[in-house]
């Protein structure tokens, strides 16, 4: 659970996404009030879906909602958050545990002073969490993995969903959630994909720094392409995908809005990997807009790649060799959020 599945939110509905930006903002109050301001910046998306699955417990027993200054705004703006409770403090305790094994595995695979004194002071924040016996029977088991170099990832994901199972118990049980169970089967899929999600995006990055990845691995000791590893293992995490969304189509829950986030993070994370199949690692600014882009582009940018948003958009070149009136009808984001060509007009693929 190393953040990937992160919600596209120009394509949440309104009700999703004020429910995911709420929680979003409850989590990071807590990270504050709790770690301190600079703990904010380890905010983790699959932590606040977490928080989203149980919000409906959450808010029974306390009083819905209080307002908190945003440190992303200067302090000037109040977002509305869930007041703080038990369960909500637990969930910062993982998400800084998270952070702490992100911190590992970079120290692992890219040595230096700066990784490890980034880990040692994860390390110290971690103290001031109580936790359980068998969560830190979990932290020893996790953090050995994370140090090893296994080119085995059915090993690695295996110990990530347990991870995320037990994270999903933990704050199940805390608020006395009927039926956790479901959500712990649908994080433990979620937890398995993780890894080979996050080797298949780093694949690009890993080839020119000389870090260990399993694709590469993969490659080596079969004598294949990476491009063939990478079609094997990206082979593996759809299959793992396929069994996430069946699981939630099966939901006997009535959470319409967290299968709409969890599904839209799905289809985002894997649209982000169909992008180093394609190689558009290799020019970032491949499909991205040399010109304004539109009116409405907002959190949209980062799906539909426009290198600025803004009024008065008119013509808009496509650097991969396409051209024409590509923002003169209006919205092309809403277009290119779903893959399709933008605005219909230019025969560019923003997806």
């Amino acid at each position: 659970m190393l953040g990937h599945f992160k919600p596209r939110s120009c394509k949440l509905s309104q009700a999703a996404r004020d429910t995911y930006q709420r929680a979003y903002c409850t989590l990071c109050a807590a990270l504050r009030q709790q770690f301190g301001l600079h703990a904010s910046l380890l905010l983790n998306h699959e932590i606040t879906m977490l928080l989203i699955a149980f919000l409906p417990e959450i808010s029974k027993t306390e009083t819905p909602l209080v307002y908190t200054r945003c440190p992303t705004r200067l302090w000037l703006k109040h977002q509305p958050i869930y007041t703080q409770s038990s369960e909500i403090q637990e969930a910062a305790n993982f998400t800084l545990l998270l952070a702490w094994f992100k911190a590992v595995d970079r120290e692992t695979d890219q040595p230096g002073w700066l990784n490890t004194k980034l880990r040692i002071i994860l390390e110290r924040m971690l103290d001031k969490c109580q936790w359980k016996a068998p969560t830190h029977q979990l932290i020893q088991d996790y953090a050995l993995l994370t140090r090893k170099h296994n080119a085995d990832l059915t090993e690695v994901a295996k110990q990530s969903a347990t991870l995320a199972s037990h994270v999903a118990e933990r704050l199940g049980t805390i608020t006395n959630t009927v039926n956790t169970s479901e959500y712990t089967k649908i994080f433990a899929m979620a937890g398995t994909a993780v890894p080979f999600a996050d080797h298949l995006l780093d694949v690009s990055e890993d080839v020119k720094t000389g870090a260990f990845n399993p694709i590469l691995t993969l490659a080596k000791s079969e004598g294949i392409s990476i491009d063939e590893a990478f079609g094997i293992i990206h082979h593996q995490y759809q299959d793992i995908i396929q069994c996430l969304r069946q699981a939630l189509k099966n939901l006997t829950l009535s959470a319409p809005i967290f299968t709409e986030i969890v599904l839209n993070s799905t289809d985002y994370l894997t649209a982000r990997i169909a992008k180093k199949i394609n190689n558009d690692d290799d020019e970032p600014n491949k499909n991205q807009y040399t010109g304004s882009c539109c009116d409405s582009c907002d959190d949209c940018c980062d799906c539909s790649d426009c290198i600025r948003c803004g009024k008065g958009a008119g013509q808009c070149d496509c650097s991969n060799g396409s051209s024409g009136d590509c923002c003169s009808g209006g919205d092309c984001c809403s277009n290119c959020c779903s893959g399709a060509d933008c605005c219909g007009n230019c025969s560019c693929d923003c997806g």
